[in-house]
């Protein structure tokens, strides 16, 4: 595929973010890429502004003071019988490293949430132990839920993907060309993340090594649920090791480039 030279670039860049590793098992409810899902309120595409949010795990118990030995990232504060949890210093700079990788391909600027500026923002919170990773990115909840301390940076990376737009890749409504799904190996929990979906763009070619896209096998049962129709893809569908070419112009397309800002 010919790019632009402003993507070719982009080649050298992504030798930065070897470093993201490990799975990405979220789930998520998203809607269509569009540009003006972060517009300000100054109408300025593609700034996201962000806030740190705690939760709240609960009454203090036995499930509670085991949650909170689990997860040393924690800081955590009392309001009356409930325990708040907060990210740690540590988890808010690898999340402010994740953005970076995101603002260095594209458009996108975050920024500390002003409500004297800001319309809308993205809320950023520890997650707890029933829900897990991931969010809800519909117009009226952007939500992200993170683990309370540093994970592995394509996790992050993943969920500020959902948070601008963009789904799983294997939910193309062209993906029965590249993957061949088994239904009796997804769970009725996973379903929804490999419903095919009509408004999802399939200008662009499918990219069974995005970082949106899943991998072979379920996080829990282990069963394979998707095989590449090309076997040559067989052990990077569904890498996480770094954006893809086509993850980072999916960007620029909707969000401008990070000389061009839309």
């Amino acid at each position: 595929m010919k790019t632009e030279s402003s993507s070719v670039s982009l080649v050298a860049f992504f030798s930065l973010f070897a470093v993201l590793s490990g799975p990405a098992t979220a789930q998520c409810d998203c809607v269509l890429p569009d540009r003006k899902i972060w517009d300000d309120s100054t109408g300025v595409a593609g700034v996201v502004a962000f806030e740190f949010v705690p939760s709240t795990l609960g009454p203090m118990n036995s499930a509670t003071v085991a949650n909170l030995l689990n997860n040393p990232g924690l800081v955590t504060f009392t309001s009356g019988p409930f325990v708040i949890t907060a990210f740690g210093s540590g988890m808010k700079q690898q999340i402010r490293d994740c953005m970076a990788v995101i603002e260095g391909v594209s458009g996108v600027r975050f920024m500390p949430f002003n409500p004297a500026v800001h319309d809308k923002h993205l809320t950023i919170r520890p997650m707890m132990p029933s829900a897990g990773v991931g969010g809800s990115y519909r117009s009226s909840d952007r939500t992200i839920r993170l683990p309370a301390r540093p994970v592995n940076r394509s996790t992050v990376v993943h969920e500020l993907m959902h948070a601008l737009g963009f789904p799983h890749e294997q939910k193309r409504n062209d993906r029965d060309s590249f993957v061949t799904v088994t239904s009796s190996s997804v769970t009725s929990d996973w379903e929804s993340q490999f419903t095919k979906k009509g408004w999802i763009p399939t200008d662009l070619p499918y990219d069974l090594e995005s970082l949106m896209h899943y991998g072979p096998t379920h996080p829990t049962t282990g069963a394979t649920w998707m095989t590449a129709v090309d076997p040559s893809f067989a052990g990077v569908m569904g890498q996480r090791m770094a954006l893809t070419i086509l993850d980072a112009l999916k960007l620029e397309v909707t969000y401008g480039n990070p000389a061009r800002p839309l």
